[in-house]
């Protein structure tokens, strides 16, 4: 990966602005994992997920031929590679954790991703972290931590795939950092539904469970 794949944006920052999308982003979240936990009584996880994308990918493309085809050309495609790759596996392990753990519990592992991404911007950029967001990361997780009472009982599959869905969701949120630099929202959204979709194909085929008429 280049220097300027890697590179912060350097787009005017909006911190106010930037708050409430996000909180608003993981509403969205938090809704789309109610959804899955009703779904998934009638269908596989991989179905689910090829659902998720495909019908996404319907709803861009007609936005996507209104601007032109010529709007889509990139010199990203590793970043947008990277990005859907990680978003699917992201959503997976959602779904799958969804399945098996209280949707409580998989919501707040889930929320856990802004947590690493002060790692993951360190270990991909070398640049330095401030003091104050190392301990925020920590005290967050040690939030986590108590609100899930580990102690209680052994930790659960389902509790592991969400963590690991947090930490992908955290590498999806960070390449949609990086290839904002210069890619404009609706290429970055058509290439991550149109690579997961294709994703998502094989993932569905090995786990195909047909949706029932009557759900």
């Amino acid at each position: 990966m280049t220097d300027a794949e890697t590179s912060v944006g350097r787009r005017p920052e909006n911190l106010v602005l930037g708050a409430l999308l996000t909180t608003a982003a993981f509403f969205c979240v938090a809704m789309v994992g109610t959804l899955a936990k009703v779904a998934g009584q009638y269908t596989s996880t991989g179905v689910l997920l090829l659902f998720q994308n495909a019908i996404c990918l319907l709803f861009v493309i007609p936005v996507v031929m209104r601007g032109g085809w010529s709007s889509m050309r990139t010199g990203k495609i590793g970043l947008h590679v990277l990005r859907a790759v990680a978003g699917t596996a992201c959503w997976y392990a959602l779904f799958f954790a969804i399945a098996r753990i209280p949707l409580a519990n998989a919501t707040l592992l889930t929320y856990s991703a802004p947590l690493w991404m002060p790692l993951i911007a360190w270990a991909v950029t070398r640049q330095r972290v401030a003091t104050a967001t190392w301990v925020g990361a920590v005290v967050g997780f040690a939030g986590v931590v108590l609100v899930l009472q580990p102690q209680g009982h052994r930790v659960d599959v389902g509790e592991l795939a969400a963590f690991a869905g947090a930490l992908l969701l955290a590498v999806a949120m960070m390449s949609v950092r990086w290839l904002g630099a210069t890619e404009p929202i609706l290429r970055v959204l058509f290439y991550f539904f149109l690579l997961s979709t294709l994703l998502s194909v094989p993932i569905a085929a090995l786990d195909w469970q047909p949706i029932p008429p009557a759900a």
